[in-house]
């Protein structure tokens, strides 16, 4: 079965896509702990009896076979939600036991890239799609906040980065109207003030009261996206099951805002410094070197696509 642009019509559980993957999705958005209630002291129990659902719901489709084995094409379309690639969703991981906002989100492995989305209704569960084309998987990462149809360009591409601001106070200014400490740092790092004033002086004005106003998020003025980078990165078992999080490698991670109509994003990014070790996130204040913020003007939609999808180097590497 051909999974390209058919299988939003297949309804899978977060249990169907545990078994399927054998544990947690990279992004663990749509089989993370909470979802599945997985305890390790009973997981074979349980894995049979979600098996055994799994068989019953999708046999007959030929998505699965009679052990729940999943068809070739089933399994190429999960291979970039169980390998360390890089995923980018439309709202910031939840924390704290806050709700999850995501709605949807685009996993890319190697020449492998999978839409996942949160299916409405009394059942919920998730559709996936297997994206057979660097067009498709342009268009998935656009349809995310359906930003393609509000994007307006802003020509030329311009990527500011601050190396030795990791909490964004540059950025802040430029929203705040603190033009004096915006013009201070641009020509320490020699960018171009007058993009950044017309963005702040448009926030000021218009943006924050709309986004504080109620209404549907994707016609917010600032939209939210979330990127995580694991390429390099080594998972662990627990129990015969993949751990949810790496256990070591060069995590990157990117929390980009988007203004649309103004063809600008700042993004806060994590990344390590070449001298950190892998685990550098394990560590408080190597988590706060390898944090910084960056800002991008972007000339098209395939550059906005290149943003989302990447995490850049850390500025404050040794040389």
């Amino acid at each position: 079965m051909d999974l390209s642009g058919k299988a939003q019509s297949i309804r899978f559980s977060s249990e169907d896509l545990f078994v399927l993957l054998s544990g947690f999705d990279i992004a663990l958005f749509c089989c993370e702990p909470s979802m599945v209630e997985h305890h390790i002291g009973r997981e074979r129990r349980v894995l049979d009896e979600w098996r055994r659902k799994l068989v019953r719901k999708h046999k007959a489709s030929g998505l699965v076979d009679a052990e729940g084995n999943p068809s070739p094409a089933l399994k190429k379309t999960l291979v970039p939600l169980m390998s360390p690639g890089i995923y980018v969703s439309d709202a910031d991981s939840p924390i704290d036991g806050n709700a999850d906002e995501r709605q949807a989100c685009v996993y890319v492995y190697d020449d492998f890239s999978t839409l996942v989305e949160r299916r409405r209704g009394l059942y919920g569960g998730w559709s996936l799609t297997s994206l057979q084309s660097k067009d498709q998987l342009v268009d998935a990462v656009l349809s995310l906040h359906k930003v393609s149809s509000r994007f307006i360009t802003s020509a030329p591409d311009e990527h500011i980065v601050v190396p030795d601001d990791s909490d964004g106070a540059w950025i802040r200014a430029a929203l705040q109207g603190d033009d004096d400490y915006l013009v201070s740092v641009a020509e320490r790092f020699n960018f171009d003030i007058s993009r950044i004033l017309k963005v702040g002086s448009w926030w000021q004005q218009e943006g924050l009261a709309a986004q504080n106003r109620w209404g549907d998020r994707d016609e917010k003025p600032m939209l939210e996206y979330s990127t995580q980078d694991f390429r390099g990165c080594t998972y662990g078992t627990l129990g015969g099951i993949r751990t949810a999080t790496p256990t070591s490698g060069p995590l990157r991670t990117r929390m980009t805002r988007l203004f649309p109509t103004m063809g600008f994003a700042f993004s806060i990014e994590r990344s390590p410094r070449a001298q950190d070790p892998d685990d550098w996130w394990e560590h408080d204040e190597l988590r706060k070197t390898g944090q910084f913020v960056t800002g991008d003007f972007i000339a098209n939609e395939i550059r906005l696509v290149e943003i989302l999808l990447s995490v850049d180097d850390n500025p404050n590497s040794q040389q």
